[in-house]
């Protein structure tokens, strides 16, 4: 697993925290997209990494 997996991983439970208790309204948006562009890159690196 790539460190970009383990960041994206990290920044959905904070996400997942933030739906459950409530907190931080736009922040909650912003973090899920923040996960899924560092899953992408993730991916992306990864692909390029095994060529």
């Amino acid at each position: 697993m790539s460190i970009f997996n383990w960041i994206g991983g990290f920044i959905l439970i904070i996400w997942l925290l933030a739906i459950l208790f409530k907190i931080g309204n736009a922040l909650i948006h912003d973090l899920l997209i923040l996960a899924f562009i560092i899953f992408i890159i993730g991916l992306l690196y990864d692909e390029n990494k095994s060529k």
